[in-house]
């Protein structure tokens, strides 16, 4: 599920950085301030925004029973394709199988239906996390890029880039310690009183 949540909070990500007035971009001059920050730091779990990992923690716990189904799911699979291919061996070293070729067919079905059954369930597992962390996380996500802005405005930066974003796409050359803002961004954060619902 790890691995459904970074691809989720990716996603949810790209679209906050989408909406309208976050981050205006402006021809930088030499006066105009311009930062860095990792937003993959934001769900670290020790030194990450405290929100987030918070409504992740819970989206993993809720995801959690399912993600052992499909485990289970993926442990029968594997279990009946060694099982089938020893069989296999066993007829092409033209050694006595245990059990009849019918049996064997039954497997090789059995094989191919829990594959689709655990193709169709994976599918509908991502689609219902990836429903359930926009719902989970949107509304922090959101807060994230109004306190980005705010803290744009606050410090004078006229430019603030995603470096995450811009290091995965091989768009940035060079990336100075001086010019990442994630730690100050992150303690501002942290700091700023949670939202009343």
């Amino acid at each position: 599920m790890k691995t459904l949540r970074m691809v989720a909070a990716g996603m949810l990500f790209a679209a906050l950085f989408s909406l309208p007035g976050l981050v205006q971009a402006q021809t930088a001059s030499a006066a105009e301030k311009v930062a860095v920050i990792d937003t993959s730091a934001f769900g670290d779990p020790q030194n990450g925004i405290k929100r987030l990992n918070t409504a992740l923690d819970a989206l993993d716990k809720e995801f959690e029973p399912l993600g052992q189904e499909l485990q289970k799911l993926r442990t029968n699979l594997e279990n009946l394709t060694r099982e089938i291919q020893g069989f296999q061996d066993l007829i092409s070293q033209n050694k006595p199988v245990p059990v009849s070729r019918e049996d064997i067919q039954k497997k090789v079905d059995q094989r191919a239906q829990l594959e689709r059954d655990l193709k169709f369930r994976q599918e509908d597992a991502q689609a219902r996390f990836q429903s359930r962390s926009a719902a989970v996380t949107g509304p922090v996500y959101q807060e994230i890029g109004k306190a980005l802005n705010d803290f744009a405005t606050a410090k004078g930066y006229s430019i603030i880039l995603d470096g995450a974003k811009l290091v995965e796409s091989g768009g940035i050359l060079v990336w100075l310690p001086k010019a990442d803002i994630t730690k100050d961004f992150v303690t501002y954060f942290n700091a700023l009183p949670a939202p009343r619902q």
